[in-house]
């Protein structure tokens, strides 16, 4: 027998809640710093990804980043782009990238400055890549 169609919206959303707690739980634990939503960014030296995650290509690039990331001196933040639903509030979170139309989005800084930024499809590229430091910014 079918859900109702209220059962099956609580179950999504408690299956979303549960995501997201496992999204943040992963990124404090490879030691990165997370990014919520209204809180003012001054990069330095970093790379800010910006990820949406219900997008499994977004989440399996994020982890492949952590798997092959190496100590190095550049600041990784990660913001779910959900929390953040106009480019007025992204760019709160990463000064100066463009507006974009997919996901995931990755932005290097160097001393506050944008270097480069990326989205979609070259942006997972670049989370492939396997290693953050050997970034431009590191």
């Amino acid at each position: 027998m079918a859900q109702s169609p209220e059962r099956l919206r609580a179950s999504i959303a408690v299956e979303n809640q549960l995501r997201e707690e496992r999204f943040w739980e992963f990124v404090n634990r490879v030691g990165w710093h997370a990014l919520r939503r209204g809180q003012a960014q001054t990069p330095g030296d970093s790379v800010i990804i910006g990820i949406a995650i219900w997008s499994k290509p977004d989440v399996d690039g994020l982890k492949k980043l952590a798997h092959a990331h190496t100590p190095s001196p550049t600041t990784v933040y990660v913001f779910s782009i959900d929390e953040t639903p106009t480019i007025e509030e992204v760019r709160q979170l990463m000064p100066g990238v463009p507006p974009f139309t997919q996901t995931p989005i990755v932005a290097e800084y160097r001393q506050n400055r944008l270097l480069t930024f990326k989205e979609g499809r070259t942006a997972l590229e670049w989370l492939n890549r396997q290693d953050i430091s050997d970034t431009d910014v590191a």
